[in-house]
């Protein structure tokens, strides 16, 4: 749906009388996320091996035996391991551009998946280049060195203070200039010895420079990076060691001898979507945060929102809509809120997307000291109906900007709340066929009705525009 653009501005706030109670809790920040990551070897690896024999006199000797690492190698570097990695990020208390936001996040690693795999691939790549028995034997371990976790600084913030990682031997975090860096020395796996999964704890934080900081925030995992060494060991039969080794041994070999094949290279490992850990956590304390769509769910950018208690009209505070069709209105005192978005050429909307704004109807969103309401999100839909528009001046005919223009249906049926442009404008659109009353109040001054001094009605009828409503102090 795209909202037609009207050149009179309709700014509206709803509320502002009576209603009902109703509590929107703040979401929770804590959001686990399982990231999906594709890993693949970003070099050739380097392959190496050894066969062990018995010599008199000296006892086991390992033999250099680099043809047998190599197809282990071939068999990695043509293959896709997976790395499950379930993040749970909790972020809290941006306040304003400028405040800090500060990070707690539970990263798993568990490579059992990649190992089961990999242990697959080492077999099938072995016994393809002639080395069943290997293949049929092995023990496999393997290592990753350098695990390194990146976190991107979203967009418009900067990195602060000293971040924290535990859960892992020697495991590090940093700050780079695009990221936080989680970083494994050492990690190893092996069939023999089984799979411990790590949990590591992260804490950071970042500088929000944003204006306003965003309402939401969209932690990327960035591309994961390590060195691999795979290692597996078996046996092998004599005849096929002194075939292959025939110049490098001193004297033929019997029996089943102990071999070793190995590779090292590395690898990264990227997500597939990328992974986005979205968080609509509490990041404003004594404010409302959300988004305006319009029906087909895309933003509204510039549209007006207005925060008010009901019953009192001086409260009323506004903030334009973003490009991204965020808002966010700060410094609220603790109480009940009602919250009204509108747009040229849209039907306003009271949360939670309503029409009319009559008691009862809307929401009332109780907002605790210190807290924050996030995810009041509305949806504009492009006007339909009867318009009544006007201008309000004072004696000298001078426009009156942020006067607050009501128009009642007979019986209170519908409430709608124009605010005047700077140079006195003020319009509702959206009304449904019927008699309608129009009062204006300047905050902080008088109050009246059209047309003054004594109140008129109004009818619309077949979506008629009624124009040219003017209110003067005064008259």
């Amino acid at each position: 749906m795209a909202i037609r653009r009207t050149t009179a501005a309709t700014a509206a706030a709803c509320g502002l009388l009576v209603a009902m109670v109703a509590v929107a809790t703040p979401t929770a920040g804590a959001l686990p996320v399982l990231v999906n990551s594709t890993c693949t070897a970003d070099a050739p690896m380097t392959p190496r091996g050894t066969v062990t024999v018995q010599v008199p006199f000296l006892g086991p000797v390992p033999v250099p035996f680099a043809a047998i690492g190599q197809p282990l190698a071939d068999a990695l570097e043509s293959t896709d391991l997976p790395l499950p990695l379930p993040v749970d990020l909790d972020a809290t208390a941006a306040i304003e551009p400028g405040g800090t936001i500060d990070y707690a996040t539970s990263v798993a690693v568990d490579p059992g998946t990649a190992l089961q795999d990999v242990v697959d691939v080492a077999r099938q790549g072995l016994a393809a280049a002639g080395f069943q028995q290997l293949a049929d034997t092995l023990q496999l371990g393997a290592t990753f060195d350098q695990l390194t976790v990146p976190f991107p600084h979203p967009d418009g913030t900067t990195a602060t203070g000293t971040p924290t990682a535990t859960g892992a031997t020697g495991v590090s975090a940093s700050h780079t200039a695009t990221s936080l860096e989680v970083v494994i020395p050492r990690f190893a796996i092996s069939t023999a010895a089984g799979i411990d999964a790590l949990e590591l704890q992260v804490g950071w934080s970042v500088v929000d420079a944003g204006t306003p900081p965003p309402a939401t925030l969209a932690q990327d995992v960035g591309d994961i990076r390590f060195t691999l060494d795979v290692e597996v060991s078996g046996t092998l039969p004599a005849e096929l060691v002194n075939l292959l080794l025939a110049d490098t041994l001193p004297f033929p070999v019997t029996g089943d001898l102990p071999v070793m094949a190995g590779a090292r290279g590395p690898w990264s490992c990227t997500a597939s979507p990328p992974a986005t850990v979205a968080t609509t956590s509490v990041l404003l304390v004594d404010g409302i945060a959300g988004h305006v769509f319009d029906s087909d769910g895309a933003p509204v950018a510039g549209a007006e929102v207005y925060v008010a208690r009901p019953g009192e009209p001086d409260s009323v505070r506004s903030v334009e809509v973003g490009p991204d069709g965020d808002y966010r209105v700060l410094g609220l005192p603790a109480g009940g809120y009602a919250v009204y978005a509108t747009a040229p050429g849209a039907e306003p909307v009271c949360y939670p997307s309503v029409r009319s704004c009559a008691p009862g109807v809307y929401e009332v969103l109780q907002l605790s000291e210190g807290g924050a309401l996030v995810g009041i999100d509305l949806t504009l839909e492009e006007e339909q109906g009867g318009a009544v528009a006007g201008t309000l001046t004072d004696d000298a005919e001078v426009g009156i900007s942020h006067a607050q223009v009501w128009v009642v249906g007979r019986g209170f049926r519908s409430f709608r709340l124009a605010h005047t442009t700077p140079d006195g404008q003020w319009r509702v659109g959206g009304l449904d066929d019927g008699v309608y009353f129009v009062w204006f109040n300047v905050v902080g001054g008088p109050a009246g009705c059209y047309p003054g001094p004594i109140c008129g009605s109004l009818t619309v009828a077949d979506g008629s525009d009624l124009d040219g409503l003017d209110l003067a102090l005064g008259s």
